[in-house]
């Protein structure tokens, strides 16, 4: 199985910030995951994709998230 280099650095990508919500940040009453991690060619850009559980919860971790990134 060969693996390439974006899809490898998208899992680390994933891994991390995996740990890092796991660890740092806490949401009232939701569950966050890091569902897949898309990484442009040119390494430049990843898309992170989220799991929120329950679904009502999405836009209120979004917002948390979005304060967590100025930080």
């Amino acid at each position: 199985m060969k693996y390439h280099r974006r899809e490898r650095i998208g899992g680390v990508i994933q891994e991390e910030l995996g740990k890092i919500i796991q660890k740092e940040v806490e949401f009232e009453s939701a569950v966050v995951t890091i569902v897949s991690v898309e990484v442009s060619d040119d390494l430049d850009d990843a898309i992170v994709k989220l799991g929120v559980y329950p679904p009502g919860k999405g836009p209120d971790v979004l917002v948390g998230l979005v304060r967590m990134r100025s930080r």
